[in-house]
């Protein structure tokens, strides 16, 4: 009786052993594997914003593979003091003249869990008056995000396909541009620490392209502000 019931009792023991662990209860405390995430997440988001935070410059490829016009890219952060994410300023310009602007933006990074989204947000009252703003100690001092609207449709997810490499696409159809006719900007990005590659388009009710260049540029990072 004594050996029956060792066995018995052996036996219960490994199916508790081998039986699958019960799904978390909604509200449950995050298990490690959770909080490794977020940690994760947390030093994506600081790696993608150190990445992104500088001076880049369009360099000529060979046809076939991109579009060659040249251009220059500054990004900058504002408003470190916030606790809220990364706020950065972007501002594309013609190399030849920095007074030639031809796009501005600022971007909100924020993580949210494990994923990385960017807000999208035009800038206040006349954009004109902002260029250069990326050159001062405190850029965007005197406004604030309550000043800004959200594009609303231009909102992008950045994953990390590799360790030290970032992907991003506006998703849908219906982020607004610049311009009325512009029904939809479509923006996508591939960058690495000292590269980048992004195409940003706009297209018409027609979804004729009437906005952006042929094909993707190629951006490196300049040591120089």
């Amino acid at each position: 009786m004594k050996k029956g019931s060792a066995i018995a009792c052996m036996l219960l023991l490994a199916a508790c052993a081998t039986a699958p662990a019960p799904a978390p209860a909604p509200g449950a405390v995050p298990t490690s594997a959770d909080t490794l995430d977020v940690l994760q997440a947390r030093e994506g988001l600081e790696r993608l914003v150190s990445y992104l935070v500088g001076t880049w410059n369009s360099i000529p490829q060979k046809e076939g593979y991109g579009d060659s016009a040249p251009m220059r890219l500054r990004i900058a952060r504002i408003w470190p003091e916030r606790a809220d994410g990364y706020w950065l300023y972007w501002e594309y310009a013609n190399p030849a003249d920095d007074r030639r602007v031809t796009r501005q933006r600022i971007v909100h990074f924020v993580g949210e869990g494990s994923t990385i989204r960017a807000l999208m947000y035009r800038l206040p009252e006349n954009p004109a008056s902002y260029a250069g703003e990326w050159s001062k100690e405190r850029p965007f001092a005197s406004v604030g995000p309550d000043s800004l609207s959200e594009l609303q449709g231009c909102a992008a997810v950045w994953d990390r396909p590799f360790e030290i490499y970032f992907a991003s696409g506006t998703p849908g159809d219906a982020c607004p541009g610049d311009r009325p006719e512009i029904r939809n900007e479509h923006s996508e990005f591939f960058l690495g620490p000292s590269s980048m590659r992004s195409w940003i388009t706009g297209v018409d009710s027609a979804g004729k392209r009437v906005y952006g260049p042929s094909g993707p540029s190629e951006f490196r990072k300049s040591l120089q502000k």
